[in-house]
């Protein structure tokens, strides 16, 4: 039965990814136009800054989901009721302390870390004080999303995340009709998402009635919450400085404007990440109520693994293939002659992200978040040196070179604890492994290969991709899916056609 559900909470989310992505495409070339170069790169840094204030919630969010997926089946209405409260209240708390920190740092960021010019600080410091008054109403949202995805209420989780997420593109077009000042976007942003945080609050009090009826705070379910969430309050803080960090370097070293050169290919490419948020944002509350180090685990853990390598790998290919193009049609030429190569590093490492968040979620489903955390503190230094060293000899591309490093590294580290943690065999080296390593070496080398020799001959750029792409995809459908898997995929794929038209 859950693996059923499974595949209908995943379409709900895929849906709920491609529509924003939908509304992007054509939003952001606009706002490039009309902003320019470096008012954009400002609105781009705000998200930016914004998106670590929100993901910074010392891991409360999932730690409260995972709770009440844990105990849903028993949990009694009155702790069900006192957790959602408390875990309300905390979330408001950092919110407030988060938004107050963000406000004091303003005038210091604008002013000096991100080199706004001086025609611009004005209107930049007052926008983002509209920024630092949003950070309690997403902490507060982020929240109510936990409590419906532990109910695995994934329909409205997601019909309220397609507005939620489309504010930021389409809010600023109609300001646009006004003004262009940054403080007005960004007051009108806020105004939504203070309408997003009550839309979720209507929905869990569908779903849970009983909310708001004599609820109280509660220490010990607190506590539970903090011992859980202690190591995830140490991924929650380091995690967005490493998702971060890569912009913040551009924006220090380079100024607002390459932050458009940077950040646009950026929004291309992270785009696959809605493959493997869709399918484990459902899998978490499910692994959260198996048995930790069972064989089960194993099974869903590596079917899922299989599945993102084969939706992924065959999408990094053409976006190494026709990167370029693609971010020519979308936004200008020029832009895709300065973040053509930028674009292609982040693919490449968007790959290893992608299949990383597998044995992450692993970890931390099944109790284990202090190895994640261990595992990202111990690469932030050196990411952050190499980061810097990079950047210093090849610019903005080296910073994309840094990126893709450490996600390749990480991959790899969060795969092998995974495997001694849960106890399941893993992906072992055999000549089987080796040779379909190779191949996929090939595909990607090739589709990087035909972009950098024939970039200004699309034809022969197409032929050459082709003679690799069909064979590649036949070869892993094949070798890679047992039939199960591939009728899954299918399934997937005929339900996946459909999701839309529930929207």
């Amino acid at each position: 039965m859950w693996r059923k559900r499974l595949v209908r909470d995943t379409c709900w989310n895929f849906a709920g990814f491609v529509v924003p992505i939908l509304v992007a495409v054509v939003a952001v070339p606009l706002l490039v136009l009309r902003l320019g170069d470096e008012r954009f790169g400002v609105l781009a840094i705000g998200w930016m800054v914004m998106g670590y204030f929100v993901l910074s919630d010392f891991g409360l969010g999932r730690a409260t989901t995972k709770y009440l997926s844990e105990a849903c089946r028993e949990l009694d209405v009155t702790i069900e009721r006192d957790a959602i409260y408390t875990s309300m209240a905390i979330h408001l708390g950092l919110g407030l302390v988060g938004g107050g920190l963000f406000a004091a740092i303003t005038p210091f960021v604008v002013r000096s870390a991100f080199q706004v010019s001086a025609g611009l600080q004005d209107e930049t410091i007052a926008g983002f004080y509209w920024l630092a008054a949003s950070v309690p109403v997403l902490l507060a949202t982020s929240c109510l999303r936990g409590i419906l995805e532990a109910r695995r209420r994934f329909d409205f989780v997601n019909i309220l995340r397609v507005p939620s997420v489309s504010i930021n593109y389409i809010v600023p077009l109609v300001i646009l009709g006004v003004s262009n000042n940054l403080s007005h976007i960004l007051a009108a942003i806020f105004v939504g998402r203070v309408g997003g945080a009550l839309a979720h609050y209507m929905c869990v009090l569908r779903v849970i009635p009983q909310i708001g009826a004599e609820a109280q705070f509660s220490t010990d379910i607190l506590r539970v919450l903090l011992r859980f969430g202690g190591w995830l309050a140490v991924s929650s803080l380091v995690a967005p400085v490493i998702l971060f960090a890569d912009r913040i370097f551009v924006a220090t070293l380079f100024g607002p404007a390459a932050v458009t050169y940077y950040v646009t290919p950026y929004e291309v490419v992270t785009k696959l990440w809605m493959f493997s948020a869709s399918l484990l944002g459902a899998l978490f509350p499910v692994l959260s109520a198996m048995e930790p180090r069972s064989q089960e685990v194993g099974r869903v853990a590596r079917k899922a693994f299989i599945i993102l390598f084969v939706l992924t790998v065959p999408a990094v290919g053409v976006l190494l293939a026709y990167g370029r193009d693609l971010l020519a049609l979308w936004i200008s030429a020029e832009l895709a002659q300065h973040s053509g190569t930028v674009a292609k590093w982040l693919a490449v490492g968007v790959l290893s992200n992608v299949l990383a968040q597998v044995p992450l979620t692993v970890l931390q489903a099944t109790g284990k978040p202090e190895i994640v955390a261990r595992i990202q503190v111990a690469q932030l230094p050196a990411y952050i040196l190499g980061a810097w060293w990079l950047s210093r000899k090849f610019g903005t591309v080296g910073i994309a070179m840094a990126w893709a490093i450490r996600a390749a590294i990480e991959l790899m580290l969060l795969q092998v604890a995974a495997v001694r943690w849960t106890g399941v065999e893993g992906f072992r080296l055999t000549r089987q492994t080796a040779i379909g390593g190779a191949i996929v070496v090939m595909f990607l080398g090739t589709a990087w290969s035909v972009d950098t020799i024939w970039r200004f001959d699309v034809g022969l750029r197409t032929l050459l991709f082709g003679a690799v792409f069909v064979p590649y995809l036949i070869w892993q459908w094949r070798a890679l899916l047992d039939p199960s898997d591939r009728l899954e995929i299918l399934k997937l794929l005929r339900v996946q056609s459909r999701a839309p038209n529930t929207l």
